[in-house]
């Protein structure tokens, strides 16, 4: 099973800054332009036996938001993931003002910490 290392890894492939969950709200220079990468972990998936977890599974979502459409781009982010072994759906959302969210949903990643 793929971990988020992995995940990053593939991220770092593509060229695009990224993160977890949120740039520094603090800091607004912290914000790369656009497009960029944001790392959301959803709700786990762990596996569990009688004695405990025995094995702690974090489903991912890949949020990649841009200024209008870019096939290019969206095929980059796809070819990324699937290279790293990685396999989701995917869809993408007007959000106005010209900027569109592309996500790859339910990728799990392995915790390894």
């Amino acid at each position: 099973m793929r971990t988020y290392d992995d995940l990053c890894d593939a991220m770092r492939s593509c060229g695009l800054p990224f993160a977890r969950i949120s740039w520094e709200p603090l800091d607004p220079e912290d914000i790369p332009p656009l497009p960029n990468v944001i790392l959301m972990p959803q709700k786990t998936r762990n596996a569990k036996a009688c004695d405990g977890i025995s094995c702690h599974i974090t489903p991912y979502d890949v949020e990649l938001y841009g200024h209008g459409s870019s096939i290019e781009l969206e095929d980059r982010v796809q070819a990324a993931l699937e290279a790293k072994g990685f396999a989701a759906d995917r869809y993408t959302v007007p959000l106005g003002d010209g900027i569109t969210e592309t996500v790859w949903s339910g990728l799990d990643c392995l915790e390894t910490n």
